[in-house]
């Protein structure tokens, strides 16, 4: 049947053949290829073979190539040419022709629906003449650009022989420079060498010294000890004395010695009050406890003095110092009650006066019998030779000791020999010329190394097109970024809102294959939990150099969702700016054309999805950009499926019909049908109208109105909080938690509410984890079927169906509540048995805890105020709980009753133990002051505080934190116990949620301000803002 009908054609085409000029869809190129043989027969194109000239274009694919189908779309793997007069010619797939769909961006005269009855009128002219002022307006801004680089391409050379000049000047400085600091170093050594000769001459005098001179200076400060001791209960006796005439004279009397006295002690007082209060410290101790105080005294001073003859010359100046302002003061303080004693009115009746006086004789008889017994002390222990001593050993020790020792001592002799300091100053100099010589060279060497790189190295594109832009920096500001790019140095990402800058890289080198107008910045700073920033910066011709975002910009993407390493990309174009305007306006035409064309036409999806085949499923859905079909399917519309991809396909793979209707007809040489066929066959063909996401290979059934909310913060996880966020998308019609997954499904009235929801760009809870899904579940647009299996599932009772988690009962709550309590009240106690030296302060604080947790246990027993009506949304929600905790068994009331009278009974006992330790922290002596020290004075430490135990520095020792991230919170104790010892961290604000604000006190004002200077260098605390606490 087939030949005949062949002959038939042969013989009815005998005369002239068909000119190649009249084959639709012929590339003119390829014309005299199309030209019937002798025997009127044609050649395809590959050689293959040879079929009557009558079969071409005849809708029917006979060359394996498919060059027998030029005009048709018989063949899937043949080319139509679109003429396209007046515009550029465009070459198609014939798979694509007389499919329905104009396809302008190939064929603008629309020839190549010339069968399928659609309306593509020719736009060629109109195309056409928008095609070449586009292309007139690239000449201009090519041509401007070019003269441009013409222009830093002249420029360099110049600078690069200025460059080359400043080189070779660099270079020989350098070499004088290194002379220079070779002498300087030579220097150094030598004066350092003299230096550590001298100290261990010095060193050797000093042990001598140290051998015949300590002991003796040792025993001169322990005497002077003794006396100091006895001096300063004088003083306080005195003072007690003097106060109790102020605190309790009469005086309506109007006594003028009264008043004087009590007037002169007031004005002391009033400029040195902590000597009153070193008085009134011990004005209870007894002669043992005093005892006992002043050899502690005695043996701590011995440690800090006793070991060097330096420290305990020290020690003795300043013991002879205190002894003569004491000396002044029990003077001063004896007069004052003398004049009261002698000038008194013996007729009035005042106690505290008479008191006072018959105090000041006892203290006379006292003062005299412990005057006998110092000088029998000092006549035993020959004070006048050790200060003999003293005075001989003070100018030998001078002349040796460091400088920095010697500065110490009040009564250093001046007229020591002055050649250390003047050996100390020329090493001092030396090292100081030799740091600067060295700072010099250094900077000039890396000056050198630079130049030289720029000059011999580095790669500044064509004719050194780069070098006079080379560290040139643009910005763009994109509204919540302004992006900074310095050519061929580095790329940075600065936050609008508060400055902060981000590191996107720094210069790498060209494009691939050596493209000098793509620049690539790269190992940038770490996304977190994700790839390094990286920017590419591509170069367009124009006149003016700015930047410009590109269409495309996206932030760092995980490996997960690209493979490709991830950037931020920010396009650097020359452009001028009065064609800038005209440009965009293209753009905007071009965009506006292309939407138009997908809402008339519909979206192609022209290759299978290879995922969709191999599992059934795809996890990018309605997303993804390639056709959701079977193997068989993808085969019968012509698509190409690689054979690994068909060998792991899934049996149930499903079909899929695309989007906004359009349809594909089966395409292959093999099976090919006629237009009027391939109608039927899409009118008949059934399509599955949503991909299979179910790994069972049944289609989800996903709800249009409902989300799913996962990875909910614990602060969050509630109904106000999740309704509260979730409200503004739309009205609420159903609300459910689970706790248990820290989730939550919210069903909102319409589907617009949903897609809202779906697409917010805010961060849920201000926390980037929470994802927002779309919820599976039977719900349905207005109006849809329900299937029998909705219907069935409908008809089941709500009671039914187990809840997905069961809330805790109030009272098992308020047991579990207690009991946490209690277990931190139990750590607490820990620490306060364990540590029976634990300093005062820390105790405190301890005990406080302990009293504020018991405060919480407390107020956890009282009954709660009735709650608030509920809403309609979460009374389903309480309802549904309160059937589930119905159905409990009694005996969990009673074991609730009974942990209840658990927690009471430890409590009880740990109300016990706490009044025991209380007690015993009371015979200790806990709350008591530190001990009675050796003072410098009036104008120093108090005299009753230990040397070296009291500190008059009152500044502020806390430091605030504002702006905390949540990682830096974390981190934020031990980052700063690296400092010093913390005293405690508190959180100043009640948000659950970054930045936060902390308060950090350390127990020294120098560990605060070591914390203070080296914050600024940790990376996690670059956006912290730290200062001191104010304080009142």
């Amino acid at each position: 049947m087939r030949f005949g009908w062949a002959s038939h054609l042969v013989l009815l085409y005998a005369g002239p053949s068909l000119g190649s000029s009249d084959i639709r869809g012929l590339d003119p190129a390829l014309a005299a290829r199309y030209v019937a043989t002798a025997d009127n027969h044609f050649t395809c194109l590959d050689g293959s073979q040879q079929i009557p000239f009558a079969r071409v274009n005849d809708d029917y694919c006979d060359c394996a190539d498919g060059s027998d189908e030029p005009g048709t779309a018989a063949c899937s793997n043949g080319t139509f040419y679109c003429a396209n007069l007046g515009h550029i010619p465009g070459r198609l797939s014939s798979r694509r022709v007389n499919d329905g769909v104009c396809d302008y961006d190939v064929c603008c005269d629309g020839s190549d629906e010339w069968d399928s009855g659609a309306a593509c009128p020719d736009k060629c002219a109109e195309l056409g003449a928008q095609h070449r002022r586009a292309e007139s307006e690239r000449r201009l801004v090519q041509g401007a650009g070019e003269e441009r680089l013409r222009e830093l391409i002249a420029g360099a050379q110049g600078l690069r022989q200025t460059k080359r000049e400043e080189l070779e000047l660099k270079r020989t400085q350098l070499a004088a420079l290194e002379h220079e600091f070779a002498a300087a170093e030579a220097l150094k050594a030598d004066l350092e060498e003299q230096q550590r000769a001298r100290e261990a001459a010095d060193t050797t005098t000093l042990q001598a010294l140290t051998d015949e001179y300590l002991a003796d200076i040792v025993r001169l400060r322990k005497q002077l000890a003794r006396e100091l001791h006895v001096l300063r209960a004088q003083r306080d006796a005195l003072i007690l004395l003097l106060r109790s005439v102020r605190a309790d004279h009469n005086p309506e009397f109007n006594d003028a010695a009264v008043a004087a006295a009590v007037s002169e002690y007031t004005k002391f007082i009033d400029a040195y009050p902590y000597i009153e209060a070193a008085a009134l410290a011990y004005a209870d101790e007894d002669s043992a406890a005093r005892a006992q105080r002043e050899l502690e005294m005695d043996r701590d001073n011995a440690e800090s003095d006793d070991g060097s003859l330096q420290a305990c010359i020290n020690a003795v100046e300043i013991a002879d110092n205190e002894r003569r302002t004491v000396h002044d003061d029990i003077a001063m303080f004896f007069g004052w009650l003398d004049a009261l004693r002698l000038g008194y009115n013996q007729n009035y009746h005042d106690l505290a006066v008479k008191a006072a006086v018959v105090g000041l004789a006892d203290f006379e008889k006292a003062r005299d019998r412990e005057q006998a017994d110092l000088d029998a002390q000092q006549a035993e222990a020959d004070v006048k030779a050790l200060r003999e001593r003293l005075d001989i050993v003070k100018p030998l020790l001078s002349a040796v000791v460091p400088a920095e020792h010697a500065d110490e001592s009040e009564h250093a002799d001046e007229s020591a020999p002055a050649e250390s300091d003047d050996l100390d100053k020329r090493v001092a100099d030396a090292r100081s010329a030799f740091w600067d010589a060295q700072t010099a060279k250094s900077q000039l060497s890396n000056e050198v190394s630079n130049l030289r790189e720029l000059l011999e190295e580095k790669d500044l594109g064509p004719h050194d097109m780069y070098l006079s832009l080379k560290n040139e920096c643009y910005s763009l500001d994109s509204g919540e970024y302004t992006y900074e790019v310095c050519l061929l140095d580095r790329a940075a990402q600065i936050e609008n809102r508060n400055g902060a800058r981000q590191n996107l890289g720094s210069f790498t080198g060209f494009g691939e294959n050596g493209v000098h107008t793509v620049l690539q910045y790269r190992h940038g700073a770490k996304c977190w939990n994700g790839p390094e920033r990286s920017m590419t910066v591509e170069f367009e011709c124009a006149e003016e150099i700015k930047l410009l975002p590109t269409h495309g910009r996206t932030r760092s993407r995980s490996p997960e969702r690209e493979r490709r390493p991830p950037r931020e990309s920010v396009d650097s174009a020359l452009l001028d700016g009065p064609l800038e305007s005209r440009h965009q306006q293209q753009q905007q035409m071009t965009y506006h054309m292309q939407q138009q064309q997908q809402q008339q036409f519909g979206s192609r999806k022209r290759r299978p999805c290879f995922e969709f085949i191999r599992k059934g499923q795809c996890h990018r859905g309605d997303t993804c950009t390639f056709a959701h079909v079977t193997a068989d399917v993808a085969q019968r519309m012509g698509m190409q499926v690689p054979p690994s991809v068909l060998a792991g396909a899934s049996a149930n793979g499903a079909q899929f019909m695309p989007p906004n209707g359009a349809q594909f007809a089966p395409q292959n040489p093999m099976f090919a049908m006629r237009p009027q066929q391939q109608q039927a066959w899409q009118q008949s063909a059934q399509f599955s109208a949503r991909p299979m996401h179910d790994p069972t290979q049944q289609p989800a059934n996903y709800s249009t109105t409902a989300v799913y909310v996962k990875n909910i913060p614990d602060a969050s996880l509630d109904e106000t909080s999740v309704r509260d966020f979730f409200a503004k998308f739309g009205a609420i019609q159903d609300l459910r938690i689970d706790y248990n997954r820290k989730a939550a499904t919210i069903e909102y009235g319409d589907a617009n509410a949903q897609a809202q929801a779906l697409s917010t760009p805010e961060a849920v809870f201000n926390n980037r984890f929470v994802r927002v899904l779309r919820a599976v579940g039977t719900s349905q647009p207005a109006g849809a079927p329900t299937t029998a299996a909705d219907s069935t599932a409908a008809a089941v009772p709500a009671a039914a169906a187990a809840p997905m988690w069961r809330p805790k009962s109030a009272a098992i709550k308020k047991a579990e509540l207690i009991e946490k309590y209690v277990e931190q009240q139990k750590d607490l106690m820990k620490k306060l048995t364990s540590t029976p030296d634990m300093p005062a302060p820390t105790r405190k604080i301890i005990m406080d805890s302990i009293k504020q947790i018991q405060q919480k246990i407390d107020e956890s027993r009282q009954p709660k105020a009735a709650a608030p009506p509920a809403t309609a949304a979460s009374t389903s929600v309480a309802s549904a709980a309160a059937d589930s905790t119905s159905t409990e068994p009694e005996a969990a009331a009673s074991d609730n009753a009974a942990q209840l009278d658990a927690v009471a009974s430890e409590k009880a006992a740990l109300q016990s133990k706490l009044k025991t330790l209380q007690e015993q922290a009371a015979r200790l002596g806990m709350n008591e002051r530190g001990m009675r020290g050796r003072g410098r004075g009036r104008g120093g430490a108090p005299a009753w505080a230990g040397r070296g135990a009291m500190s008059l520095d009152k500044r502020p020792r806390s430091l605030v934190f504002r702006n905390v991230s949540q990682e830096a919170a974390e981190q934020l104790p031990s980052e700063m116990s690296q400092f010093g010892e913390i005293e405690h961290i508190d959180k100043l604000d009640d948000q659950n949620n970054a930045p936060f604000t902390y308060t950090v006190k350390f127990k020294a004002r120098w560990e605060a301000e070591k914390a203070l200077k080296a914050v600024e260098a940790l990376d996690l605390f670059t956006n912290v803002q730290v200062d001191w606490e104010a304080t009142s």
